[in-house]
């Protein structure tokens, strides 16, 4: 009957609610990283989130790009190596400049170290996090 229809909804929302009270939504930490990113001779430590969402790539190699918070980048990009990566988001197309990362370890619940990846750098990341990993980065193990 519609009354046991109606009956049937509301309990499913209301366990649906007690259900996300008692377990929030939060990032997993298997997907939270300490990184050692090394670019342009520095080392940079900071934490970082695997997006797997994240399939950004430099065009001609197909390398991952990673993104890093400005304020954690030693100085400006040099125009020598400097690539622009073509980026889709919610506000509409942006170019991305990026330059060839040397070295990134991350630590966590696996251990990866890479070596073919693009840093592109983003004014604010939303989060407790200074680098957006790439879900391509993590699929080249």
């Amino acid at each position: 009957t519609p009354l046991n229809l109606v009956a049937a909804v509301g309990l499913g929302f209301g366990a649906v609610e007690i259900y996300q009270r008692f377990f929030p939504d939060r990032h997993p930490q298997e997907q939270l990283y300490r990184a050692e990113l090394w670019v342009l001779g520095r080392k940079i430590c900071c934490s970082a989130l695997l997006d797997t969402g994240n399939q950004l790539r430099e065009p001609f190699s197909g390398w991952p790009v990673i993104l890093l918070e400005r304020r954690l980048f030693p100085g400006n990009l040099p125009e020598k190596g400097l690539r622009l990566i073509p980026c889709r988001t919610v506000s509409g197309q942006a170019m991305l400049p990026a330059i060839k990362g040397q070295k990134l370890r991350l630590h966590g619940r696996e251990e990866l170290e890479a070596e073919q990846f693009y840093v592109a750098l983003s004014e604010d990341l939303a989060g407790d996090y200074q680098l957006l990993l790439s879900g391509a980065l993590m699929n080249r193990k």
